[in-house]
Order: structure tokens, then sequence, then C-alpha cells
């Protein structure tokens, strides 16, 4: 028995490093989903398409990036409106 528990303790940096790239999967999921849904897509979409509960999702994201799901898709939302008016101010266009 005590040698499976030292065994065990060889291994726990392994483990740690695991459930770190386990979070940084789901970090990433989220901003790719974000990346290409920002216009219409939904965290209960997110959460179906990661095969996850919503409210389970949801905490994961405010915990791993301090901001809730809302508050990351309306970053993208101004980044991309900060683009669109940028390009127009380029091309001489004018929002009417």
């Amino acid at each position: 028995m005590g040698l499976l528990f030292l065994q065990l303790l060889n291994y726990m940096d392994k483990m740690e490093a695991g459930g770190r790239k386990f979070d940084t999967e789901i970090m990433a999921n989220v901003y790719r989903y974000i990346e290409d849904h920002f216009k219409e897509g939904t965290l209960s979409e997110l959460a179906v398409e990661m095969k996850v509960d919503v409210y389970w999702l949801s905490r994961e994201i405010k915990k791993k990036s301090g901001k809730t799901y809302k508050e990351l898709l309306q970053e993208k939302e101004d980044a991309a409106g900060s683009v669109s008016s940028d390009k127009q101010q380029d091309c001489g266009c004018r929002i009417l």
C-alpha cells in the first residue's frame, strides 16, 4: 500500500499538468467558438457543442478568464466593430 502511495506521488506533477491542459483546452474552445460565432452564438449552443453542462461551463469561463461569456462576446463584438469602422474610414465610406 505504501509503495502505491509513493508511486502516485511521483505522478502528481503529470496529473496537475493534465488538469492545466484541460483548462487550456476549455478556454481555447470557448475563444474559438466566440471567434467563429460571435454574431449568433450562444453559451447554450457552445455547451451542447462541447458536451458539457451550460451552468458548469459558465462558471469555468468566469473562473478561468475572470469574465463572463457575455463580457467575452462583447469584447469580440467591440473589436469587430472597431475593425469595421476603421475599414470604412479607409475606403471613404459613410454609415447613414
